[in-house]
C-alpha cells in the first residue's frame, strides 16, 4: 500500500530494523524516515545500516563472554525446548539406567542415552 501511495520503486523500504539481545544486553535498533513521502525510502546498502549499528554496539558493550542459563524447568526433547507443566508438550524424558560393562559388573550407572546406540553383544 505504501509503495502505491507513494511511488516508491518495488526494490526499497521505508524502514529498516534489528532487535537482539546477550545475557547482559538488549538493542534495538530503527533506521528510516519518520514520516512516508515523496522520496523518503531506503535503497541498497541503506537497510543494512540498523544491522551494521547492532553489530558495532554489541562489539563496542558486549564483551562479556558469558552464556544463557537455561533454567531448571526448561528441559530439550531433540532440538526442541520446552517448559516443564506447559500443556501439548513430551514429557520430561527420564534418566536412561542401563547395567555397567566391565570391571563393575551387576551395579548399575544412570546416565542419558546418546544418539548413536552401540549393538549388544549375544552370548
Amino acid at each position: 500500500k505504501t509503495r502505491s501511495k507513494y511511488g516508491y520503486p518495488a526494490d526499497v523500504t521505508n524502514d529498516s530494523w534489528i532487535t537482539g539481545y546477550t545475557p547482559q544486553y538488549t538493542m534495538s535498533v530503527w533506521t528510516g524516515y519518520p514520516k512516508n513521502g515523496s522520496g523518503n525510502y531506503m535503497v541498497g546498502d541503506t537497510t543494512h545500516i540498523s544491522q551494521l549499528m547492532f553489530k558495532k554496539m554489541m562489539q563496542a558493550f558486549g564483551t562479556d563472554k558469558s552464556s544463557f542459563k537455561q533454567p531448571s524447568d526448561v528441559y530439550r526433547v531433540g532440538n526442541d525446548l520446552y517448559i516443564q507443566g506447559s500443556r501439548d508438550i513430551p514429557p520430561k524424558p527420564e534418566p536412561i539406567i542401563k547395567q555397567s560393562h566391565g570391571k563393575q559388573k551387576g551395579k548399575f550407572k544412570i546416565g542419558k542415552e546418546k544418539g548413536n546406540k552401540k549393538k549388544k553383544k549375544k552370548h
